[in-house]
């Protein structure tokens, strides 16, 4: 889970380190073009693999509601899963306009994949679970639905946000770019919308408890109101995380409301700056000129709003 929010190998070390990712991509430029995958496994295996991870999973009970982390292990497999198709878009994206283009339609199919799963996955909460509490059991249910519903947000983000998979030549300028909202073939808008309101309420049902215990679903209402646009979304997730602060006595949740809320201050301010005619005419000669950026700004290019302003906040926080 802290793989949707941070680099993971800059804190306990792997085969892969992120930090590495940009050289070791351009370096798989041969490997891409023989094999047609940019997959990060191809390149070291990371002990962070979905692959790795699943040897550790007992496969009779992977669709079973964990009573700690409020969701199954077949369900965190998928959202690892869409942590590592975010890196190799990222590493994708990173190669030659050419071997970009080659990996688009495989990288596009990987997430299609993933939202099938995602929309035919069944949860179970534990018949012994749901018969010695019921209430409990049926809370149980509504988090692991909000994390169903948060990873498929987190999936359309993660296609959405990447230039690997929506960038095109187009005919007349085969220097230049173009940037295609191909997210939407993941995930319509409107059910995006759909998704972040169903979460908010399936937590608001949650909380409504007077001690939600550790499993309540911290992950999935950060991730919806990341992504919330309207005030009227962000006024209910405002509430809840009031709410939860109220109710439970955890240490992340005040520091993930301030990510949110710089998630929402970075978005108007984004905003205000487009409205600008002066600040579009700095940005225009700022493009016109020869820059190259840092290893720091390319690693959180394409990377997810929270983790980049995470970052600028210097927090590294568990939404488990």
């Amino acid at each position: 889970m802290a793989k949707t929010t941070f680099f993971v190998e800059d804190i306990v070390p792997t085969k892969i380190s992120t930090s590495t990712l940009i050289t070791e991509c351009a370096e798989s430029e041969e490997a891409f073009r023989t094999n047609g995958s940019t997959s990060i496994d191809d390149l070291h295996q990371s002990w962070t693999s979905t692959k790795n991870l699943a040897l550790f999973m007992c496969p009779d009970t992977l669709n079973n509601v964990d009573t700690y982390s409020g969701l199954s292990n077949c369900l965190l497999l998928y959202i690892n899963e869409i942590t590592d198709l975010k890196q190799e878009m990222l590493c994708s994206s990173r190669m030659p306009v050419s071997v970009s283009r080659m990996g688009e339609e495989i990288l596009l199919t990987k997430a299609k994949r993933i939202k099938d799963s995602l929309s035919n996955l069944q949860q179970f909460v534990p018949g012994s679970v749901a018969a010695s509490d019921p209430q409990f059991g049926q809370n149980l249910q509504r988090t692991a639905e909000a994390y169903r519903l948060a990873a498929m947000i987190l999936l359309h983000e993660s296609v959405s946000a990447s230039p690997s998979v929506s960038k095109v030549v187009p005919p007349s300028k085969a220097d230049s770019h173009a940037y295609l909202p191909l997210g939407s073939a993941v995930l319509d808008v409107d059910d995006k919308i759909a998704y972040i309101r169903s979460i908010l309420t399936l937590v608001g049902q949650v909380l409504t408890q007077d001690a939600p215990n550790c499993s309540w679903p911290l992950w999935p209402l950060f991730i919806a109101s990341c992504c919330a646009k309207t005030e009227e979304d962000k006024i209910t997730a405002l509430k809840l995380f009031e709410t939860a602060q109220q109710k439970i006595k955890l240490g992340n949740i005040e520091p993930a409301f301030k990510v949110v809320q710089g998630v929402w201050q970075q978005r108007e301010l984004q905003a205000d700056e487009e409205v600008c005619p002066r600040t579009k005419k700095r940005r225009l000669q700022r493009k016109g000129r020869q820059h190259t950026a840092s290893e720091e700004e390319q690693r959180f290019d394409g990377w997810y709003e929270w983790g980049r302003v995470m970052s600028m906040m210097g927090y590294q926080i568990s939404l488990a």
